[in-house]
């Protein structure tokens, strides 16, 4: 959508970008506005870019990222232009979204604020978001997959502000993990990415203190890993481990790797 102001010599765009289509929706967006920027340098005319964010497929609003496939290979742009200057959060937009994309979106969210919560990158704010995601998506998560609507609006919220968290700290290795598994394999994102995420749970605790690469230490690796399983009701590695693949269970989303002639030595 285009407005123009002839008196001051101004345009004005605003990009929306939505859901199922919005890797691509994000690099147009990119694009549309670095245009815009050299239109306005090269005639010498004010340009001003509004980029709104809806939130289709219960997350997305209000991220910085977007990814793309090349022959293969998944590359990933993030940059601050990307953010929106207003997000539309409105759980309405996912009410018609099946069960499985349901709980392969919404198990995303949660392994982005997992993800989040345990990254060398974390801050006071960004645990905040994350753990307030967490708690949110563990309540809500299996009833949204039921079609509840109530659940559906939590999930909306727990999604944005787990947006919010990776905007700050960016995602780890189950994400880094899951692009080829969906690439060479098939499987929704969502999905691919919680294949392994349950396995960090002892990945991230049992290490050996030498070889830890966060600046705050290996005493405040593990304590908070251990705030991670308290969140999932569960006192050690092993049992959270457990809880997640339960999780996984309870909504349908395949676990074993051989049915999805994944080979593995894990």
């Amino acid at each position: 959508m285009e407005f123009k102001n002839h008196y001051q010599h101004t345009f004005s765009f605003i990009y929306l970008n939505y859901g199922l289509y919005a890797d691509n929706d994000m690099f147009i967006t990119l694009l549309c506005i670095t245009y815009s920027m050299n239109y306005g340098m090269q005639y010498g005319t004010n340009v001003e870019a509004k980029i709104v964010h809806t939130n289709s497929e219960l997350f997305r609003a209000g991220m910085m990222f977007c990814c793309k496939d090349k022959d293969s290979i998944k590359y990933s742009l993030a940059h601050s232009f990307m953010l929106p200057d207003y997000a539309i959060v409105d759980a309405e937009l996912s009410y018609n979204l099946p069960p499985y994309i349901t709980a392969s979106s919404g198990i995303d969210a949660l392994s982005q604020a997992i993800e989040s919560y345990w990254s060398i990158k974390s801050t006071k704010e960004s645990k905040n978001f994350s753990s307030i995601a967490i708690v949110l998506i563990l309540e809500a998560l299996q009833d949204a997959v039921k079609g509840n609507k109530r659940a559906r609006i939590i999930m909306s919220r727990a999604s944005y502000i787990a947006g919010k968290a990776i905007n700050i700290t960016t995602t780890t290795a189950p994400h880094a993990i899951s692009y080829p598994i969906t690439t060479y394999y098939g499987l929704q994102h969502g999905h691919a990415v919680a294949l392994t995420l349950g396995c960090f749970f002892e990945i991230n605790y049992n290490f050996i203190d030498v070889d830890v690469v966060d600046c705050r230490g290996a005493e405040y690796v593990r304590n908070t890993m251990k705030e991670l399983y308290s969140m999932f009701g569960a006192k050690s590695a092993s049992e959270c481990r457990l809880k997640w693949n339960n999780l996984m269970d309870s909504l349908e989303l395949e676990r074993n790797l051989n049915n999805f002639k994944i080979k593995s030595e894990y």
